[in-house]
């Protein structure tokens, strides 16, 4: 099954990925962002984590996959660079407070396989981006509908990163 509990929420992948692009200068606004949260959950299963990145919901929107309460914490920023952002917050529902998501509690495997990502995609524009994500045949395209912002099916995510692995 794939009902398995993720370590990490979509915040500390965020925290992750900001880091990066301040440690690598490289300019990062919130559609790349939600990009990179997206194929960093279908790589992370495939490329060693073998489970969910995180359980925050991903949704089809017009631009591509997104997931809403990361979008929403950097909205404001609107196409500008999100290096000098705040870190991305998410709500522990132990402690029942909003708390800031520490990438320093990442397991070193976690952090070696978003690191392959990041370096694999960095370099790629917000355009390019889009239109890998827009591909017929992704799980994308099979949720999206222009009248509803649906979720995209974290089970269809998994399967088609595993055909992209093997191809």
């Amino acid at each position: 099954m794939f009902q398995e509990r993720p370590l990490y929420t979509a915040a500390h992948i965020t925290n992750f990925i900001l880091e990066q692009a301040r440690h690598d200068e490289i300019f990062i606004n919130n559609i790349k962002l939600q990009k990179l949260l997206y194929v960093s959950f279908g790589w992370c299963y495939v490329l060693g984590r073998k489970k969910k990145l995180f359980n925050d919901p991903i949704q089809a929107w017009r631009f591509g996959p997104v997931i809403p309460n990361i979008y929403h914490q950097y909205k404001k920023f609107q196409k500008g660079d999100l290096r000098q952002a705040p870190a991305a917050l998410y709500f522990d529902f132990k402690e029942m407070t909003t708390k800031r998501a520490p990438t320093y509690e990442m397991d070193e495997q976690t952090k070696s396989v978003l690191l392959a990502i990041w370096d694999y995609y960095k370099m790629k524009d917000t355009d390019s981006l889009i239109d890998l994500t827009h591909q017929k045949g992704t799980p994308w395209a099979s949720a999206y509908d222009r009248e509803n912002r649906k979720e995209i099916s974290k089970r269809r995510i998994k399967k088609y990163y595993q055909k992209k692995y093997l191809d």
